[in-house]
């Protein structure tokens, strides 16, 4: 039987991060998954990482969309700090059957729980028939 070597032991012990992260430092470059959203049909496809930071990446999709142009608004499961989070909206049409990325309108306005946007078909046969979205910041306190 091998000797345990106590105050190993208990420095091990004295330095591991609390459940809550709360004792990491940060600034240090760490920067750990507190809360986290898988999509699922049950949230409507939308999923999120929040970090110890306080920084969030949330993200969704959209489909069965068949239209020339679809505006529409998504509220966030997690409310931003402020409205300068970075918001990406892509959509994609019906021609063929590959899947065609589209540039289209950007998400405005913005709030702190919601932001808006209008999609838009490529050529006067194309329409939307679904979309993803992402946005990333900091949450609000």
């Amino acid at each position: 039987m091998s000797d345990i070597n106590i105050g190993a032991l208990t420095e091990v012990i004295n330095n591991k991060a609390d459940k809550d992260l709360k004792n990491v430092d940060i600034n240090s470059g760490a920067d750990a998954v507190i809360e986290y959203q898988v999509p699922t049909a049950d949230n409507d496809y939308t999923g999120y990482r929040k970090y110890a930071s306080g920084y969030v990446e949330i993200w969704g999709t959209k489909t069965g969309m068949s239209q020339r142009e679809y505006v529409g608004s998504i509220t966030l499961p997690i409310t931003m700090a402020d409205t300068r989070y970075a918001c990406f909206v892509s959509a994609w049409s019906n021609r063929g059957t590959d899947i065609d990325w589209n540039f289209t309108g950007g998400c405005t306005p913005k709030t702190t729980t919601k932001f808006s946007f209008s999609l838009y078909g490529l050529g006067t046969t194309d329409l939307v028939t679904g979309m993803s979205w992402s946005v990333k910041g900091m949450a609000a306190a």
